[in-house]
């Protein structure tokens, strides 16, 4: 475990515990905003099961510092990991891996015994098709490897006692001020802030600003569901602002709107420098770019068609990587990489900057800037290429 992830863990309690003599959760300042991977690293299930194991134990091996968790109760009232009420999608009979068939397998009609015994999760990898996870268990390894988890309690079939079961579960093995926990039940948050007045809590999908404000839940709308005024009414009375399920193409405008959290499949976690293999700023300096357009005084000026790539300075496909760069630019471009298309257009007069940041499995790194019309300018790159 590195020293600066445990640095951070250790700030995040300190932050939490600090506010204790508090009615209202103070909005901690930041450059960037968490990154929460949904699911643990699953990859949307490429590189592991979601909700497994698996991939919280590769979300701390890269870094992460935040996950998200979907928790459901099974009938013997244990908490286990799963997105979905039925587990049919998301699981496989262990016997001999075939599809579940008969109909549907619901999480509340089964004991978790015969559920860990009849069942694995679906997984490409033989050695991850492993028996449906605890509560327990996931907070075991985030504990280990000082990891933040967004519990989500899923809706509808959660009882009171399910709830505090919970919540004591995870304040015993994370301690106060180290986990969120969201829902789309209102109930289960309002019981929650009964007995806790600090935890950070999130109610899905709400847009009435009003009603969280007076619960003191926190912003959390679907990306496409956005309302600007809403985050700045947030963070005015202290309360925070996440957004999921964003994907890596749209985390540029997303990163823009200043929400505290983050919740993604492929978004990378923020930059660390202790995992970087190639980490360049331009500065004026393209020389590590190949280029059919023209450089002057420290800009690469682009017509329509012609490229700006990165020279090949990772020869090999990575297993587990991130690419990180930031492109200051105007005219119309698109941008390409490993799995990774964007378009963007600045109209205007001044250089805007546009932030990417995401993960790629099994790939080689590559970076080009094509531009779409006679008029791109670009001031600057800087880029990395983490490998985990």
């Amino acid at each position: 475990m590195s020293v600066k992830k445990t640095l951070i863990y250790i700030t995040l309690s300190i932050f939490f515990l600090s506010c204790g003599n508090t009615t209202t959760p103070t909005r901690p300042a930041k450059q960037m905003p968490d990154i929460v991977l949904h699911k643990g690293l699953s990859m949307e299930e490429k590189i592991a099961p979601g909700n497994s194991l698996d991939a919280i134990a590769l979300a701390g091996r890269i870094g992460a510092d935040f996950i998200e968790m979907d928790t459901y109760v099974t009938k013997d009232g244990h908490i286990i990991l799963m997105h979905s009420i039925a587990i049919n999608e998301t699981c496989r009979n262990a016997s001999d891996y075939s599809i579940i068939e008969g109909g549907n397998v619901y999480c509340d009609e089964h004991n978790l015994q015969e559920l860990r015994e009849k069942y694995v999760l679906t997984a490409e990898n033989p050695t991850m098709r492993r028996p449906i996870p605890t509560l327990e268990e996931a907070l075991s390894i985030c504990r280990e490897e000082r990891i933040y988890p967004y519990i989500e309690i899923k809706e509808a079939y959660f009882k009171k006692e399910d709830v505090k079961k919970l919540y004591n579960t995870a304040v015993r093995m994370l301690g106060h001020g180290n986990f969120s926990i969201s829902s789309f039940d209102t109930w289960v948050l309002e019981y929650i802030r009964s007995f806790d007045k600090q935890i950070p809590l999130y109610r899905d999908l709400v847009q009435d600003s009003e009603f969280l404000l007076k619960n003191k839940f926190n912003y959390y709308p679907r990306y496409t569901e956005i309302d600007k005024e809403n985050i700045e009414k947030m963070h005015k009375s202290g309360l925070l602002t996440s957004t999921w399920t964003v994907p890596k193409e749209e985390f540029d405008n997303i990163f823009a709107l200043g929400f505290d959290g983050i919740i993604s499949d492929d978004i990378a976690p923020n930059f660390k420098r202790e995992y970087a293999i190639y980490n360049d700023n331009t500065d004026g300096n393209f020389n590590s770019y190949i280029t059919d357009g023209n450089i002057s005084d420290d800009i690469a000026y682009l017509k329509k068609d012609q490229t700006l790539t990165l020279k090949e300075y990772v020869p090999d496909s990575l297993y587990l990587g991130a690419l990180y760069f930031t492109v200051e630019a105007k005219g119309k471009f698109a941008i390409d990489a490993n799995g990774f298309h964007v378009e963007r257009d600045n109209k205007y007069d001044d250089y805007k900057r546009y932030k990417f940041q995401y993960l790629f499995h099994n790939e080689k790194p590559f970076f080009k800037i094509t531009a779409l019309n006679d008029s791109v300018q670009i001031k600057s790159v800087w880029l990395a290429i983490n490998k985990f």
